[in-house]
């Protein structure tokens, strides 16, 4: 069966602590750039939905804009570093976001740093 989380990251920079932690909760890791081609199979592949998607890369806007094909009605997607490594002022990424339903008001947007939606 598949793991119900996944996380990756170029380089597993993970704790001991951490990759135990994984362990213990059947977390998948893999070592993968998200933005090479065929990655995305690895995140979307075979889970079940509704899912959860947390953008927290070095290049947010791009995973996120990467990511959006990929999601299905219920899905949520959410962005770390909202306002600040992630501009929702950029033309593509407001187009992008105005398709979607927010599930934060702009004030714990500005609180919290994390942009969350769900697809219609």
């Amino acid at each position: 069966a598949a793991s119900a989380t996944r996380t990756c990251d170029k380089v597993d920079k993970r704790p001991e602590s951490i990759r135990d932690l994984h362990r213990r909760l059947g977390v998948e890791f893999r070592c993968i750039d998200l933005l090479q081609p065929g990655a995305m199979r690895f995140v979307f592949g075979d889970l079940p939905r509704p899912l959860f998607v947390l953008c927290d890369n070095g290049d947010k806007e791009t995973e996120f804009l990467a990511t959006l094909p990929h999601l299905r009605s219920g899905d949520i997607v959410a962005v770390h570093d909202f306002g600040t490594e992630f501009d929702p002022k950029r033309p593509d990424i407001s187009a992008a976001i105005r398709m979607l339903q927010p599930l934060a008001p702009e004030p714990e947007l500005a609180s919290t740093h994390l942009g969350i939606w769900s697809v219609p």
